[in-house]
């Protein structure tokens, strides 16, 4: 089951100015209109941001309940049926159905950073690409010094500079209030600092 409705001017709500149809219920098709006017830029968003510039909302109506194989065909026939007013924000004939936007480069970024963020390997991985640019025939080397790394997880891990011995690279990270045991195997692998303090294991000389 789908339905056709319309979106119209709440101070003219007898004059559709958008025809669609969903499959879901009126109201939360309702809602996505009210929140997809924010990141889209369609005649028929900018119609209802200038609305909800006026503190209004659009009126949603049913125009008819029709089955799930002959909605194309009804949604042409009311946008066919409005359009000699004049007033519909649809740019297409209708029957197309809705499509999910293509993600942005913003939001692609983010879920990149977010990615990063909650990958616990991260560290390794930019200290080992820090090494040299060997580009692709570098990788096999990469994953092996990896999985190196995390089978001495449990290793004791000295700090250089209090002298102070631990017994694993967990205990240390959480003494020096890090939040992954990665970042000190990071310091450990490139020679270099974390909380700027030095660490190796307690084997290394």
């Amino acid at each position: 089951m789908a339905f056709i409705y319309a979106l119209s001017d709440p101070r003219l709500p007898v004059i559709p100015r958008y025809i669609g149809k969903t499959r879901s219920t009126l109201r939360c098709r309702f809602l996505q209109h009210l929140t997809e006017w924010k990141r889209k830029a369609s005649h028929k968003d900018s119609w209802i941001k200038s609305l909800m510039v006026l503190q209004l909302k659009p009126a949603i109506w049913v125009l008819e309940v029709c089955s799930d194989q002959d909605w194309q065909s009804r949604e042409r026939y009311w946008i066919k049926f409005f359009k000699p007013l004049n007033s519909l924000t649809n740019t297409k004939d209708g029957g197309a159905g809705t499509h999910m936007a293509a993600p942005t480069k913003a939001s692609t970024r983010k879920k990149q950073r977010l990615a990063k963020l909650n990958d616990p390997l991260m560290p390794i991985r930019l200290a080992l690409a820090r090494k040299g640019n060997l580009g692709k025939a570098r990788t096999v080397k990469q994953m092996s010094q990896i999985k190196q790394l995390f089978k001495t997880r449990a290793t004791p891990v000295k700090c250089l500079e209090t002298g102070e011995i631990f017994q694993s690279a967990s205990a240390a990270a959480r003494i020096a209030g890090v939040r992954h045991s990665s970042k000190i195997l990071s310091a450990i692998a490139r020679r270099g600092t974390c909380r700027s303090l030095h660490w190796q294991y307690l084997t290394q000389t």
